[in-house]
């Protein structure tokens, strides 16, 4: 089971390691106090299983500054290693930032001080991997001074499907809407089965402290080993017999392959259709379908009042009916309605699909 936690302080740290001049200070992770030449490091003390479909979230609030101000130096990286050995992985001080020669790794860093030849300026934010400072895989300016000794709010998100990498930064506690960096990784080639996660930092000739507030972190199980997850998927050519639909209330199959809701002869009318077979949902499932549907017949474009695509669990299961009018209330589910106030006498799955990982 791959770890999942959110630390709102730093009060407890029994799950962390610390190595260097990292240590609980108070209620904080401090990284390095306000001296010069320092650097430090602490990490989960459970790996998460990583494979080609690994996925992970992080977001955490840090705090650089001292008495050099804006001047201090150099930062600190949010780091996800395989190196030998990883409990006590440190690298040196100075423009490094802590991560420097960490192989089997990758890297967001955080940099406060601009080291010729290594460093864009000296406020940004990189992506790196296997210790090498000297050629990131992304870079940027960042929005507003990380060394001020202003309370920052970082959010890294991998897709191990896509292979998409994104950070973003902010300066309250609202995700902002697009990622100040992005890149493409492959995680297993950089860090192979399994990975360490934590936070490294350091100082040079000129101090900084450097404090990680508070800390969450999510990510899937890896699947090592495993064949794929197992999809459901339909294709309903026509409701007729054999399609395995559950009808309720007013709902009925016509000939030529049509699912009738509300046949327009009546008012106040209520159906429901449903599938006779759950698919299984967890934090990574995903689905899409398809499907045709007609309103016609009744009042016209006066009729009332439409139908929805739902997926619910509640307690009725496939016998699930709503109220008539705008009465579908159902606990359990989620829905979305092409119609409001319209005739709703008529739908049709030419084909509709489902799919989604099990």
């Amino acid at each position: 089971m791959n770890p999942s936690f959110n630390y709102r302080d730093f009060s407890n740290t029994s799950d962390l390691w610390f190595n260097g001049n990292a240590r609980q200070f108070a209620d904080v992770l401090q990284l390095i106090p306000d001296t010069t030449n320092q650097s430090g490091s602490s990490f989960y003390n459970t790996a998460i299983q990583v494979d080609g479909s690994t996925s992970f979230s992080t977001q955490f609030q840090f705090r650089m500054g001292g008495i050099n101000g804006t001047n201090g130096s150099d930062g600190f990286a949010f780091v996800l290693q395989n190196a030998a050995p990883s409990a006590s992985a440190i690298g040196i001080f100075g423009g490094s930032v802590g991560y420097g020669g960490i192989s089997n790794s990758l890297a967001i860093k955080f940099d406060t001080y601009k080291n010729e030849g290594i460093d864009l300026n000296d406020n940004s934010i990189g992506i790196y991997s296997n210790g090498n400072i000297f050629t990131p895989l992304a870079t940027q300016a960042a929005p507003f001074d990380i060394n001020g000794g202003e309370v920052l709010t970082a959010w890294i998100d991998y897709d191990g499907i896509t292979n998409g990498l994104n950070v973003y930064l902010g300066n309250n506690s609202t995700k902002p809407g697009e990622a100040i960096l992005s890149t493409t990784i492959e995680l297993t080639n950089l860090v192979g089965q399994q990975a360490y996660f934590g936070f490294m930092g350091a100082s040079g000739a000129f101090s900084s402290t450097e404090e990680i507030l508070n800390w969450n972190f999510t990510s899937n199980n890896a699947r090592l080993g495993a064949a794929p997850a197992p999809t459901v998927g339909l294709t309903l050519d026509n409701p007729l017999e054999g399609d395995r639909i559950t009808l309720n209330g007013s709902a009925n199959k016509l000939v030529g392959g049509q699912l009738e809701l509300t046949n327009g002869l009546g008012s106040l009318q209520r159906s429901s259709a449903f599938y006779d077979n759950a698919f299984k949902v967890n934090s990574f499932t995903g689905f899409n379908t398809q499907f045709q549907f007609r309103l016609d017949q009744g009042a016209g474009t006066l009729g009332s009042d439409g139908f929805t695509f739902i997926l619910q669990n509640n307690g009725a299961a496939t016998t699930a009916l709503g109220g008539v009018e705008v009465g579908l209330a159902m606990r359990g589910s989620i829905a979305a309605s092409p119609s409001s106030l319209t005739p709703t006498k008529m739908a049709t799955w030419i084909p509709a699909t489902i799919a989604s990982p099990c």
